[in-house]
């Protein structure tokens, strides 16, 4: 294999690369909006609105909640 032709395939896997993270990237944001208006729809608040989380946030893991909530009322 000459110089040329393996700079030529060098060049090849680095593009193909560059495409599948491009790919990951946009595929990565797309995700985030949609769990960024949905947060929103839970909060009752606007498409428009960005909101800011406290660092530390807990998160609760367990969606069983809701139901025990709603029986409380």
């Amino acid at each position: 294999m000459e110089a040329h032709e393996k700079t030529v395939l060098d060049l090849a896997a680095a593009e193909s690369a560059s495409q599948d993270s491009r790919a990951i990237v946009l595929a990565l944001e797309q995700e985030f909006e949609r769990q960024r208006l949905r947060l929103n729809k839970m909060l009752g608040v606007g498409p428009e609105t960005h909101v800011r989380l406290c660092p530390g946030l807990m998160v609760l893991k367990n969606r069983n909640y809701l139901p025990v909530v709603a029986a409380l009322n």
